[in-house]
């Protein structure tokens, strides 16, 4: 591996300064040098590692039945209260040409929603 690649892989200044290069040499050297006569330990058998299997976020799900509740109603009594809100909020209802970053402003809305769909992830599953 050249300098340039190492030094890169490392977070570096792919051209670093002389004096960095020479410094870090030492140190490399230095880390060798201790090494000298060091023998490992010979391996342990350890008992496996029982582990939680870990949420898997690409599971397949099965197929859904449901109930009979039509959730496109549920959705719109929930939008017209957010629309409520926004009204005694800010005065107005939501309008296009606000001033605002209505994509970034969506972006935002979604992480948060991520952190809360994870929130209760690890809460349910302790993972």
């Amino acid at each position: 591996m050249s300098k340039k690649v190492a030094f890169t892989a490392c977070g570096l200044s792919p051209d670093p300064k002389p004096e960095t290069v020479d410094a870090l040499e030492e140190v490399a050297k230095a880390a060798v040098q201790s090494l000298d006569g060091y023998t490992p330990a010979p391996p342990i058998d350890l008992p496996p590692i029982k582990l939680k299997p870990r949420f898997d976020a690409a599971a397949r799900q099965p197929k859904s039945h449901g109930i009979d509740v039509d959730l496109c109603t549920l959705v719109k009594a929930d939008l017209e209260r957010r629309m409520q809100v926004g009204q005694r909020k800010y005065g107005e209802r939501l309008k296009p040409f606000n001033g605002r970053d209505a994509l970034l402003d969506l972006y935002q809305e979604i992480l948060d929603a991520a952190m809360y769909c994870r929130q209760m992830i690890y809460e349910r599953d302790g993972q």
